[in-house]
């Protein structure tokens, strides 16, 4: 009678493993991937360095308000707003689709008004002009005794412009939208 196990079966018990090939399969799609993921944020890298984009640039050229009119909480007003856009970008063209404007006193938007859509070619400066118009828009209170107190002490009234634009840019056959 043996007591002890023959080394035959102690290797027996131990070399027993499934075969499947999953963990293999499951390492392969993981390397591919990675490897995808690599070589795409390379290409993407060196397009962007070889492209060189610079985000474009505005300035306000002039806003003038006439018919300004406070009473009751209420502003009637019409603002001319003249601004210049440049393309500093040597290898892209913008597109500017969609302009939404809004005049605002402080953080209250007062008149807003919509730009029409225009091209800017590669190194290029254009200028706009825009008309926004309230006519009786309610103010809350604190923005419209801001408002008259300036204008009664300064004889004018600070005015913000904001502008939101849905823009495409152009660099060859490629294009990319941006908001």
């Amino acid at each position: 009678m043996l007591l002890y196990p023959t080394l035959l079966s102690i290797v027996t018990d131990f070399s027993f493993r499934p075969v499947t090939g999953y963990p293999t399969f499951l390492r392969r799609v993981i390397a591919i991937l990675v490897a995808s993921t690599i070589i795409t944020g390379t290409i993407l890298f060196v397009i962007w360095i070889v492209i060189l984009p610079r985000i474009p640039e505005f300035q306000v050229d002039s806003l003038n308000v006439s018919n300004l009119n406070l009473s009751n909480s209420l502003i009637t007003a019409n603002w001319d707003l003249r601004f210049t856009a440049r393309n500093p970008n040597k290898k892209l063209t913008l597109y500017y689709d969609e302009i939404a404007a809004a005049i605002f006193y402080d953080s209250l938007s007062i008149a807003d008004t919509t730009v029409p859509p225009f091209f800017m070619d590669r190194v290029n400066e254009t200028t706009q002009e825009v008309s926004f118009v309230a006519s009786g828009a309610y103010v809350e209170k604190w923005a419209f005794e801001g408002m008259a107190k300036e204008r009664a002490e300064k004889a004018s009234v600070r005015f913000n412009v904001r502008m939101v634009a849905r823009v495409s840019f152009k660099a060859g056959a490629w294009r990319l939208e941006l908001r």
